[in-house]
Order: C-alpha cells, then structure tokens, then sequence
C-alpha cells in the first residue's frame, strides 16, 4: 500500500511561529509570489504570477510497481479480457485491476518486478499540496488580504460579514528527481527516459485519485483559519456545509 509519511501544516505552523515577528505586509508578500517551473536546470519553461495558499503538504512514497499489484488478479487473464472485450480497457476493467494491467505491462518494459515476489522496483517521493488559489476565492477576501498589507489593520465588528469558501483543493504535485548519489534505496536501472515514464504513471494515478477527506478536511480548516487571520479577522470565513 502507498504510505504517507507525512501531512505538513508548513503555513499554519510558519504563521503561528513567526506572528511575532512578521508585519502583515510580509505575510501578504510571502502569499503573492512569482514562482519559475522548468523541467531541468538548463531548460527554462516559464514563468507565471500566483497567488496561491498552502495549507497542507502530504508526502507520498510509492513502492513502483509492487503498489499497483492487485492481490490475486493475473495479468494474462487481464489481457484476455480486454482482447475479448468489445471496448477499450478502460471500460472492461476495473481501476484496480487496470492499475495492476498497465503498472506489470510498463514495469516489463523497464525490466522491473511483474509479480509480488520479485525483485525490480523504484521508489518514487511525490509531494502533494493542497489549499486555496485566491484568484478564485471572493473577490472581498482578495481585495482585504491587500488592503491590510497597506493600510492599518480594520478594527474587528460583531457583524463582520460571512463569506462562504469551498472545499480546499489539489494545487499542486512534485516528483523528486533522484541521483544514484543520494537515492537510498536498492539501485536503480533506468535512464532518464524510463525514470520520467515511470513518475508520469505515479503522478496521473496521484490525480485521478479521490482526495482523501481528512487531508481535504484539514487542508480545509486551516485555511480558514489563516484567511480570517490575513483580513484582520474583518470577515468570518465559513465553509459551506454541502460539498
């Protein structure tokens, strides 16, 4: 089973420690930041403005391809029901067993495991993260956040308004990249190629995902929590009790 390591509260724990010390200017500038993606450290991809909150960051380690082996299942037999199948695998399968399908068929490949009890397998770090873009948020909220960076902190009313946000969501997701230097784990015989096929397998199933309700829960919380904090508590942030 895939293990998680860790759930990490980073923003609510860098606002707790350092309210003392940082002006609410600071936090909005540390919220609104520009951020560069590339894909190595000689290819620039580009660059974008965001204005994202972070509120939980969850640590993945997927055990490739013995994480997707589904207990009892044959690849063979898979593969005879989809050649007998009368509609793309997708739709004669079920996720699990598609997982287990395409993990064997790729892991073959690669040269990797194809049973439970082979050896032949990588170890994949993915981190996912989770919260609020505030493009997306009501416009108040934004306009606040900014406005209490400028100016004096608004004075706190009993009939501060109730703004409704939604669910926190998916942000992001990352991939360690490795080096034979420092991956701890047995060695790894894949080139470059066969590294990014097997991370872009991790990461797809990482999407397609349910998102677990707790992470969403805690993701969730905290982000009111630092959103009422952000305006200066000059709303009260709720989240709606439908989702």
């Amino acid at each position: 089973m895939r293990r998680v390591l860790s759930i990490v509260l980073a923003v609510l724990v860098a606002l707790v420690a350092g309210a003392l010390f940082l002006a609410r200017e600071q936090v909005a500038e540390l919220i609104y930041r520009e951020t560069v993606s590339s894909g190595s450290e000689s290819l620039f991809i580009g660059a974008q403005d965001v204005a994202q909150l972070e509120t939980v960051a969850v640590v993945y380690k997927t055990v490739f391809p013995h994480d997707y082996f589904l207990e009892g299942a044959r690849f063979y037999a898979l593969l005879d029901r989809v050649r007998d199948g009368e509609a793309p695998a997708e739709e004669v399968l079920t996720p699990a067993e598609l997982d287990h399908f395409q993990a064997v068929n790729l892991a073959q490949s690669l040269g990797l495991a194809t049973t439970p009890g082979e050896p032949g397998y990588v170890v994949v770090t993915s981190t996912l993260r989770y919260g609020y873009d505030l493009a997306q948020l009501e416009p108040h909220i934004r306009s606040e956040i900014a406005r209490t960076a400028a100016d004096a902190p608004a004075a706190v009313t009993p009939d501060a308004e109730t703004i409704p946000i939604p669910p926190a969501e998916l942000l992001s997701q990352e991939t360690e990249d490795i080096t034979q230097d420092d991956y701890p784990y047995s060695p790894v015989y894949l080139d470059a190629e066969g590294w990014q096929t097997v991370t872009r397998f991790i990461s797809q199933r990482h999407q397609r995902a349910q998102p677990d309700e707790d992470i969403i829960d805690q993701a969730t919380t905290t982000g009111i929590e630092l959103l009422e904090a952000l305006t200066n508590r000059s709303f009260r942030v709720v989240e709606p009790t439908q989702r």
